[in-house]
């Protein structure tokens, strides 16, 4: 059995997706400050409407450490309908150590990266989404305010720095957020996102029955 195949029977034996079920939806805002990557999302400075899911993996107790899951989806990123969604789970920030998932209690004082690289132009960067100096640094998805949401949107090698190069922001809830379908295939304008086949068959295969 494959691996979409052996999550899609698991998602309707639960009723309910198998992994990132736990999840609350945001409302938000991304300020691109401009980069030189050779894609016009990153590249060109300006602001786009965005939708943020912020989950847990596992779904474990809110208490327990889980692998966090931060979805954003650049509204109309590459035209009218044509979406960006980027997809991070919890990760080191350290150098050498970026593509390994660390368990993480706290949603707003975590490192999320897609711990495999995303290809811009086809170039290879991994995609990370920091924690902004100033804001909260502890939240769980029952206490998560819109206004304590803020990250700081970068890209980087397996060594080196971060590059920052713009930042997205909660607004409000959204309201009908249970009802998106975060995918690695929406896409577009240069981006190719890491493990398109396998990645994007597991997420089509978990997508049974509501969020909780």
């Amino acid at each position: 059995m494959t691996v979409p195949a052996a999550i899609r029977l698991a998602s309707r034996v639960r009723g309910e997706r198998v992994i990132h079920a736990k999840g609350r939806a945001f409302t938000g805002e991304l300020k691109v400050h401009g980069a030189a990557l050779g894609v016009p999302l990153l590249d060109r400075s300006g602001s786009h409407d965005v939708l943020l899911r912020f989950s847990r993996s596992v779904g474990l107790p809110d208490r327990l450490p889980d692998a966090l899951g931060l979805a954003i989806r650049v509204q109309d990123a590459h035209g009218e309908g044509r979406h960006q969604d980027l997809l991070l789970t919890t990760g080191a920030s350290q150098p050498i150590v970026r593509h390994s998932i660390v368990p993480r209690r706290d949603l707003l004082g975590s490192t999320y990266t897609s711990l495999v690289p995303y290809r811009f132009a086809g170039a290879s960067w991994l995609l990370a989404a920091l924690p902004v100096e100033g804001h909260p640094r502890s939240a769980s998805l029952r206490t998560l305010r819109p206004e304590q949401i803020a990250f700081d949107l970068a890209v980087g090698r397996s060594r080196g720095p971060w590059e920052v190069w713009g930042r997205v922001s909660a607004t409000g809830v959204a309201e009908d957020g249970r009802a998106v379908r975060f995918a690695p295939e929406v896409t577009g304008g240069g981006i190719e996102p890491p493990l398109l086949a396998m990645r994007g068959g597991a997420y089509r295969a978990s997508h049974v029955g509501a969020d909780s």
